[in-house]
C-alpha cells in the first residue's frame, strides 16, 4: 500500500509542468491614468504579464504620507493588523531610498554619455585642427625662408600651443586631471562652484546634517 501511494505521489510531481506554477503579478500605485501608466500596461499585454493597478480613482493629498491616506490609496494593501506603522515606514523608505539611488544611476549614466560625446566631438575637430596647424607652420616657415624675417615665424607659437592642448585634451590625460582638480576645488570651495549630480553619500549626509538642524532647533 505504502508502495502504491509513493507511486502515485512520483507520477503526480513529474505531471507537474510550468503552467501550474502561479501567475506572476505586478502590482503598482496609480491614481489616475497617466501617460507613464498607460505605457506600463501596454508593455504588460505585449509579455503577457498581468499587472494589478491599486489606488485608481481615488483621491491623492500630494505630500500626505500618513498611514491612513496610505491604506486608502493602497487599496487596503497595509490595512491587515500584521502591517504596523513601523513596517510601512519602513517599506516608504526603501521604495524612497530605491527612487533615489535610481535618479542618481540615471544622472551619472547621463553624465558618462554627456563627456563621452564631447570627447568624441573634441577628436572630430582636432582633425581639421591639425591641418589647418600644420598648414599655418608650413607657410610661416617658408615665408619667413622667402622674406629673410624670423618675425614671420611667430604665428607657429600660439598655433602649436594651441595644437598641443587640443591633441592633449583629446588624447592625453587633461580630463583626468581636470577631474582630480575638480575633486579638490570641491572640497575646497564648494559653495562657489556650479553643482554636481551628487552621489549617495551626499544625500545620506545632507539628511544627517538636516536631522541635526532640526534637533538643535526644538532644543
Amino acid at each position: 500500500m505504502r508502495f502504491l501511494l509513493l507511486l502515485l505521489l512520483f507520477a503526480t510531481i513529474h505531471a507537474t509542468t510550468i503552467t501550474d506554477l502561479p501567475e506572476l503579478v505586478v502590482v503598482t500605485v496609480a491614481t489616475e491614468q497617466t501617460d507613464g501608466l498607460k505605457r506600463l500596461l501596454a508593455s504588460g499585454d505585449a509579455f503577457g504579464v498581468k499587472i494589478e493597478v491599486l489606488g485608481l480613482g481615488e483621491k491623492w493629498n500630494g505630500g500626505d504620507t500618513r498611514v491612513e491616506q496610505i491604506k486608502i490609496n493602497m487599496g487596503g494593501l497595509f490595512s491587515t493588523p500584521a502591517n504596523t506603522s513601523a513596517q510601512i515606514a519602513g517599506v516608504l523608505q526603501d521604495l524612497e531610498r530605491t527612487r533615489i539611488e535610481r535618479e542618481l544611476a540615471f544622472a551619472q549614466l547621463q553624465e558618462r554619455r554627456r563627456l563621452a560625446f564631447k570627447l568624441a566631438e573634441e577628436r572630430e575637430k582636432f582633425n581639421w585642427i591639425a591641418c589647418g596647424g600644420g598648414l599655418v607652420v608650413v607657410l610661416s616657415a617658408l615665408s619667413s625662408f622667402h622674406h629673410k624675417n624670423l618675425l614671420h615665424v611667430i604665428p607657429i607659437f600660439p598655433m602649436a600651443s594651441f595644437v598641443g592642448y587640443k591633441a592633449h585634451f583629446c588624447y592625453g590625460d587633461q580630463l583626468q586631471k581636470i577631474s582630480e582638480s575638480a575633486k579638490i576645488l570641491l572640497e575646497d570651495h564648494v559653495d562657489s562652484l556650479v553643482p554636481v549630480p551628487p552621489t549617495l553619500l551626499d544625500v545620506k549626509n545632507r539628511s544627517k546634517q538636516l536631522k541635526e538642524e532640526e534637533g538643535l532647533k526644538n532644543f
